[in-house]
């Protein structure tokens, strides 16, 4: 099995607490049957495509994200994206964790954003913050209008 064209299992993506949640297994590890991120809380960034352009947008990016070894998920199949926009978890695609380190969070955006402006993939729903009870929407970032972020202090929630 493939995700968006990448490897599945220990080297590469993987279920661990939701079904279509798949994370990048060589980032994260699992204890207790859960996942612990290498950073326990810090910015938290969502790439949110239209879903005509997921699979796409999926197939560029998931690369660049393991290069760098950040820890991520991605939503997988792709229906299941479609159903996630119709709920509060809306415009969640790629989750990108990149830790409290500042440089660690301008680094990541400076790398990711302009290749999702070349794609010119058309943006889907803004994400909503769940700590604000998604009554806030997260704060867009860049120019290509795929990227949010919001800032937590535990990646567990």
């Amino acid at each position: 099995m493939e995700v968006y064209g990448q490897p599945t299992g220990s080297n590469g993506y993987d279920i661990i607490d939701s079904p279509i949640f798949l994370y990048w297994m060589p980032a994260v590890k699992f204890e207790r049957g859960r996942v612990k991120h290498p950073w326990p809380s810090g910015y938290k960034v969502h790439i949110a495509p239209a879903a005509d352009d997921a699979e796409r947008v999926a197939r560029a990016l998931l690369p660049k994200l393991q290069a760098k070894r950040l820890d991520h998920k991605v939503v997988y199949p792709l229906d299941a994206y479609r159903r996630l926009n119709q709920s509060e978890q809306r415009g969640k695609f790629i989750t990108i964790y990149p830790g409290p380190v500042l440089h660690a969070f301008t680094d990541l955006i400076n790398a990711i954003d302009p290749l999702l402006a070349e794609m010119k993939a058309k943006p889907g729903p803004l994400p909503l913050d769940r700590q604000s009870g998604y009554s806030r929407a997260e704060r867009r970032i860049g120019v290509s209008g795929l990227v949010s972020y919001v800032t937590t202090d535990d990646y567990r929630k």
